[in-house]
């Protein structure tokens, strides 16, 4: 299904901050659809087929831009401000990388490597190599209004008003409800991804530019004290899993062994390389806590549907 939306963002409207005195760059009514194109997560500093070595020479000032803001007459603050996501069309192409001194384990793989993905949305999938296909999930990883606080403050990390969250269920059909903190909401969206596990291990996921059709709608009187959201059902459904496992006293470290487990698991059986494992878990696998009760060992769990290999 394509949606269209009268009003767009222009796409000239990029910032790399939160701050609650930038000019709109678009106003809309409430529960007017509005569509954005959104840039990569390196705003577009990775070419396709780029080498890992330009890795090294990125621009992080230019990382994570946002599009935006958009202001949503009769927005307060006080209010919720629900933002549904009708549709997202990730682009052709996309990628993952493994930055230096980012990542859960990068003490261990260090970097730089990154993997180039071709996209097929009409098979909802994209290929790590022949073999083993990753089904494409796309969502925004920043969805967030400005905050009350005067200033200026990086996309990093998430805050109250939401931002970086990284929320990888948030696909079309799904609904995050943020408080509005100032006048009109000035909501600003960026980070395409065509997929993301729960964790986001190496530091990066699916990283892909983006249509989506979004439309932001008033709660009023509703301002959550932190984001909440309400999203479909995984599709398609997710089949059989292979589980690895980490217990130890910083959930962290718990979370690190069980990745590490399951990329020795994937070299071994898989014969994957390390880094082409670690980024396999960043894009489809899922960190989860097990238990936390059990003192003073948290564990924590990987895992990885089993469907994804031919």
């Amino acid at each position: 299904m394509v949606l269209e939306a009268r009003k767009i963002i222009p796409s000239h409207a990029v910032h790399a901050v939160w701050d609650q005195t930038l000019p709109p760059a678009l106003e809309v009514a409430n529960g007017e659809p509005f569509s954005v194109a959104v840039p990569d997560a390196a705003g577009g500093q990775i070419r396709h087929g780029a080498s890992s070595s330009r890795l090294r020479a990125l621009d992080w000032s230019a990382m994570w831009p946002l599009i935006g803001p958009v202001f949503v007459r009769g927005a307060k603050p006080g209010d919720g401000l629900e933002v549904e996501v009708l549709e997202l069309r990730p682009a052709a192409t996309g990628w993952t990388a493994v930055l230096p001194e980012r990542g859960l384990l990068r003490d261990t793989i260090k970097g730089p490597y990154l993997h180039h993905w071709e996209l097929h949305p009409e098979e909802g999938e994209a290929l790590l190599r022949r073999g083993i296909a990753v089904p494409l999930a796309p969502f925004l990883g920043v969805i967030g209004c400005a905050p009350a606080q005067s200033g200026t403050f990086g996309p990093l990390p998430p805050r109250s008003m939401g931002g970086k969250l990284d929320l990888p269920q948030l696909v079309a059909g799904a609904r995050l409800v943020l408080p509005v903190q100032v006048p009109g909401a000035l909501l600003s969206v960026g980070h395409g991804r065509a997929a993301q596990g729960a964790g986001e291990v190496c530091g990066t996921a699916l990283e892909c530019e983006m249509t989506a059709v979004l439309r932001a709608t008033i709660v009023p009187g509703g301002a959550p004290s932190e984001p909440y959201a309400e999203c479909p059902p995984p599709h398609p459904p997710v089949g059989p899993l292979r589980f690895t496992l980490g217990s130890a006293a910083d959930p962290r470290e718990a979370a690190r062994t069980a990745t590490k487990e399951m990329i020795r698991w994937l070299c071994a059986e898989h014969r994957l390389s390390r880094e082409v494992a670690y980024v396999l878990c960043s894009v489809a696998a899922g960190l989860s806590i097990a238990q936390a009760v059990n003192t003073p060992h948290w564990t924590v769990s990987m895992s990885l549907p089993l469907n994804i290999f031919a």
